[in-house]
């Protein structure tokens, strides 16, 4: 039997229907859940969180592959029939919350303390943001993040000068971004207004030597991006307090153009620049 059809007669058997309030899309093509598992590598070394369980068809995939996993469903009509469901999995812990609640996060913490680990998720788009800023800047993060994610939110995580962009720079901060694949909204039912990418965030293990300045960092980088329309000179002299004569010349010092804008430095030149900053305004 097909993943849709399966899906479909668990839902009308079990009286379950997806919920646009928790963003639920499941994944109805077989040869795409194989596809995941297959680009995020999983071993049987490998604890592996997923976020969202929905029916548990990634949760089942995931575990014939990983020495554990952990699942968290918010949803407490599915949590209910998967903890039928997945009776006799010994190797799957199936957790009821929301993962974004400080007192589900407290429980993962317990469980996943001084652990390495692995997430794996077909995310509910709307948490996307608030998940990748709880995992990154957690006193714990995972080794890397596998994630279906909005198509044009892949696009814009890995997005590069002279495109780049708040989230991207963000989130390279943290981790290396790639896109894995691509998929058509035709995986998924019911079926979103979107297509999707698979990316893959791979946890830096040390982060840049400025990291004891990152609130520093995130700051100025936020300025930048403030008003899309100006040149970069002038948000930094206007809100840093900064004469523009100082600025160009820093700006020369780095070999950029008085005209450059936000969107045309990577993070390094967001590093470089904050050290000369700092050095201004000592």
């Amino acid at each position: 039997m097909s993943l849709v059809s399966q899906t479909k007669e668990i839902c009308q058997k079990f009286n379950l229907r997806p919920s646009r309030k928790y963003g639920q899309n499941f994944l109805i093509e077989q040869n795409t859940l194989a596809k995941i598992i297959r680009l995020a590598e999983i071993r049987p070394s490998d604890l592996v969180l997923e976020i969202g369980t929905g029916l548990g068809f990634l949760t089942k995939a995931l575990a014939s592959q990983a020495g554990f996993v952990i699942t968290v469903e918010s949803d407490k009509n599915f949590f209910s029939f998967l903890e039928n469901d997945f009776q006799g999995l010994a190797n799957v812990e199936l957790i009821k919350g929301d993962i974004l609640n400080p007192k589900t996060q407290e429980r993962l913490w317990e469980i996943l303390a001084d652990k390495n680990y692995k997430v794996v998720a077909n995310l509910p788009y709307q948490i996307t943001s608030a998940l990748l800023r709880f995992f990154l800047t957690s006193v714990q993060p995972p080794q890397q993040l596998i994630l279906m994610v909005q198509k044009e939110v892949a696009k814009r995580l890995t997005a590069q000068p002279p495109q780049i962009n708040l989230l991207a720079l963000s989130v390279n901060f943290y981790a290396q971004v790639k896109i894995l694949s691509y998929f058509s909204r035709h995986n998924f039912w019911p079926r979103p207004k979107v297509d999707s990418a698979l990316i893959k965030l791979k946890v830096k293990s040390q982060k840049s030597k400025v990291t004891a300045e990152e609130d520093k960092l995130f700051r100025l980088i936020k300025i930048g991006f403030s008003r899309k329309r100006k040149k970069l000179i002038n948000n930094l002299a206007s809100d840093l307090k900064i004469e523009k004569g100082k600025l160009a010349r820093t700006f020369s010092q780095l070999g950029w153009k008085e005209n450059i804008r936000a969107e045309n430095l990577s993070l390094e030149d967001w590093m470089k620049l904050l050290e000369k900053i700092l050095d201004i305004k000592r």
